[in-house]
């Protein structure tokens, strides 16, 4: 699951999420508490954005100012996007073209990404087609 941001502030627009898929099988009930909560903080931020910002400003010692600045332009949601892998096929091509990785055959991404976790607990927010 990936949540969009789209600020310079932040390294990417994808945050991601990862686990051993062993982990994340064994503990099916630990990761929908995970989820849940994640998507209960999305839903905060959209609700009560000041509150949100002097949380996320005291968190990351981020100046009130700037946080005000960039709130409008974040997009923060829990997801599984059809973006991501878009994301992840073109990161793989660059580190071909780069000689970064070994290989002529991109993966297929689908089969890493754990679905059941947010498909428990929100499934509408999966667009990835499978």
């Amino acid at each position: 699951m990936c949540d969009r941001l789209t600020e310079d502030v932040f390294s990417s627009d994808l945050a991601c999420l990862s686990g051993y898929s062993d982990y994340l099988k064994e503990h099916p009930q630990l990761i929908s508490s995970f989820l849940k909560s994640m998507i209960r903080a999305a839903v905060f931020i959209k609700q009560d954005p000041a509150e949100s910002q002097q949380v996320a400003g005291d968190a990351l010692a981020i100046k009130p100012e700037l946080l005000r600045e960039i709130w409008p332009s974040l997009d923060l949601r829990v997801s599984l996007d059809q973006g991501l892998l878009v994301s992840l096929e073109s990161q793989a091509r660059w580190a071909q073209a780069n000689q970064i990785i070994t290989g002529t055959t991109i993966p297929n991404y689908l089969d890493y990404i754990y679905y059941d976790g947010l498909d428990s607990v929100m499934p509408e927010s999966i667009t990835i087609v499978r």
